[in-house]
């Protein structure tokens, strides 16, 4: 009896055997039959340039096989199909997306072949897009002080630039109607224009990322050349310098805060007659000064409104020096401002030094 079922059990199993084997081989005939399917390889690399509700999608394949890309964002509600052009395989693809909402964005890249079939393994990257909400966070660079003064021009000195900023951009009009634009570098603390025919407007540039494809721009601003802030606090020393061009040598000077038109420049030599070549110097001690007062009653202190003085505007110093007739050498200059006498209380004095080295024919 037990034989009888044993040899039963090994006829119902080797029947199931064969039946397995049957179907397997039927299945690899129809492969066979259509032909063995080659996937394509996806992409070798990829990365998201942003911008402002659009980003680039860059790409790297080298792949001969594939032939389109499919790209899948926002969970697979938005898409695109794109070739895949010939190329070098170092070469990058770019792909322009737009219209996206701000954000981080998830996508798929899929490579097919040219019936678009046999797509590859997904290729997952993240990026951001930067939209109004990124603009909002913007703020324009500060401005400092301005001077507008007819003898060298409109002058706007600038406080700390932004982080991320990458310039201030200025737009303008000069005497003739041209519009001018400029972008200041973050780095400059002064920008000087000598041909302005009505307003400077100026917006503060951002990148979001040192990548990114567009540049985001605070909102448009009128400077205020008739800044009035710089006409009260306590006398505070904007500007002194000293330039040289050719035979012209031109010291400058520009203090801001109350009263400060009331009080006096000072420009001196060091040990060095100067005499000679400017018949407004004269000597005490080891300096020699530019004489603000007369031959007859020399003053070391020259008013705002004194004839050396050249320039027109309050607070302003600036005298130019042809030095021509001067002897070659190494001046050491001394020059600045004082709250005399236009001021009581504590002496205050801002002085600057420089060395100019004049080179003549004398």
């Amino acid at each position: 009896m037990k034989l009888y079922y044993h040899s039963i059990f090994i006829l119902i199993t080797s029947f199931f055997i064969l039946m397995s084997c049957s179907d397997m081989n039927e299945l690899h005939d129809h492969y066979l039959k259509n032909g063995e399917i080659i996937y394509t390889g996806r992409v070798d690399s990829a990365e998201i340039l942003p911008g402002k509700n659009r980003l680039i999608l860059r790409y790297w394949n080298s792949d001969p096989k594939a032939k389109k890309l499919l790209v899948y964002w926002s969970f697979r509600t938005d898409s695109l199909v794109v070739d895949i052009p010939v190329k070098d395989v170092n070469d990058s693809v770019d792909i322009v997306i737009s219209n996206l909402e701000e954000g981080n964005i998830n996508f798929e890249l899929f490579t097919m072949n040219e019936q678009s079939k046999n797509r590859s393994v997904a290729y997952n990257l993240s990026g951001n897009v930067y939209g109004d909400k990124y603009l909002s966070t913007l703020r324009s660079r500060a401005i400092r002080t301005t001077l507008n003064e007819p003898l060298i021009g409109s002058i706007i000195y600038w406080s700390s630039s932004m982080q991320n900023s990458i310039g201030d951009k200025l737009v303008y009009k000069n005497s003739t109607g041209q519009e001018k634009n400029l972008l200041i570098s973050p780095s400059n603390n002064k920008t000087m224009i000598e041909d302005v025919s009505g307003d400077i407007t100026w917006q503060t540039a951002y990148l979001p990322t040192k990548n990114s494809i567009d540049t985001f721009y605070t909102e448009v601003r009128t400077i205020d050349f008739n800044n009035t802030s710089g006409a009260s606090g306590v006398p505070r020393l904007i500007e002194a310098s000293v330039t040289q061009e050719g035979n012209k040598l031109q010291f400058f000077v520009f203090v801001e805060g109350a009263n400060v038109e009331k009080c006096s420049f000072l420009l001196r030599s060091v040990g060095k007659n100067v005499i000679g070549a400017n018949e407004h110097f004269f000597q005490s001690g080891n300096y020699w000064y530019l004489n603000g007062g007369t031959p007859q009653s020399t003053n070391l202190s020259i008013l705002q409104n004194h004839p050396l003085n050249e320039a027109s505007s309050r607070g302003v110093f600036i005298h130019n020096f042809d030095t021509s007739n001067w002897q070659s050498g190494t001046y050491t200059f001394e020059y600045g401002w004082h709250n005399r006498p236009g001021m009581g209380g504590s002496y205050i004095m801002f002085l600057t030094k420089n060395v100019v080295e004049i080179k003549t024919n004398q």
